[in-house]
């Protein structure tokens, strides 16, 4: 089932309430110091990254062949891309040094990465390399990055009202957003700091709501992607035309429980300044200010040019 059904599994309120009650107090702290912007980790030295890099090698020689296909398919037919783009110290800053944890996302990455691109997976993650059919989609600019916040953390806006369903395959939505966040994570600063996203729902109809979709981006952003995410906004107003109370047991349930605990509702752009997101990095759709689309077809034609040098 894709589409929305007042019927579909859920997550109860009560449910909610019980998992929230569970957390140690060091989780509520880390909760809210990821949502605030308060994640004050400076732990890399030079002498940490030489034994996480020893130690992650150790941990995915030991994983069996089958979890690994992918990954070692990879490095077998593209070993210069998978050391350039997929190299192990950005999932291992993601996970703050956590060896093991940082080696399945490195396999996981990969394992979606072949799920989604099928061949074009081992071909360089550009947009006229793994992206090449999926221009049109990349074009309506639903995925797109904004920059920074005021903690420097990479600010995502993802508007589901340009990602029709109907017009562009579920498929090549989700190979967008993994695409953007792949352009992201190229980035020093964002691996460290990491990622906030902002969701613009507001005023969506319902048979515009794809569950599969939803559920696949949220674990994209969750389990695969190299970048922590900190929290993510979502303009709630008239959300989907959907009462709350409906709404949020049926959306939590396909969500990650790592961003159902960093979800923000927000009304106006003004409630995001607590949380680092002034209004002039946002886009008029969610209230801010910026025009995000009349210059995205600029930023696109930037980012060949930038992958296009890269490559020679």
């Amino acid at each position: 089932m894709s589409a929305f059904s007042y019927s579909a599994p859920h997550l109860s309120n009560e449910e909610r309430k019980r998992e929230r009650s569970l957390l140690t107090s060091e989780e509520k702290d880390l909760i809210k110091n990821d949502l605030i912007g308060n994640d004050s980790w400076e732990g890399e030295t030079e002498e940490l990254r030489e034994s996480g890099l020893l130690q992650i090698e150790k941990v995915i020689s030991e994983m069996n062949l089958e979890e690994k296909a992918e990954y070692m398919t990879a490095l077998i037919e593209v070993p210069e891309l998978v050391k350039r783009e997929s190299p192990p110290i950005i999932f291992l800053r993601k996970h703050k040094f956590d060896v093991v944890a940082a080696a399945r996302n490195l396999i996981i990455y990969w394992t979606w990465r072949v799920k989604l691109f099928k061949e074009k997976a081992f071909l360089p993650m550009t947009i006229r390399g793994a992206l090449q059919d999926d221009f049109d989609t990349l074009s309506t600019g639903f995925a797109q990055i904004l920059g920074y916040d005021n903690h420097g953390r990479v600010v995502f806006y993802h508007d589901k009202h340009q990602a029709n369903p109907k017009l562009h395959h579920r498929d090549s939505l989700c190979r967008v957003v993994f695409y953007m966040i792949h352009v992201a994570c190229m980035n020093r600063e964002a691996q460290k700091k990491g990622c906030v996203i902002i969701v613009n729902y507001a005023n969506l109809r319902l048979e515009d709501f794809d569950r599969l979709y939803t559920k696949t981006v949220l674990q994209i952003d969750d389990i695969v992607a190299p970048i922590r995410l900190k929290a993510m906004h979502v303009q709630a107003t008239s959300l989907w035309f959907v009462p709350p109370s409906i709404l949020m047991p049926i959306s939590s349930f396909v969500m990650p429980k790592n961003i159902r605990l960093r979800i923000n509702f927000f009304d106006s752009v003004e409630d995001l300044e607590t949380y680092g997101i002034l209004p002039e990095t946002l886009p008029t759709g969610v209230g801010g200010t910026r025009d995000v689309y009349s210059n995205f077809d600029n930023w696109i034609d930037a980012q060949i040019e930038k992958e296009t040098v890269s490559m020679d």
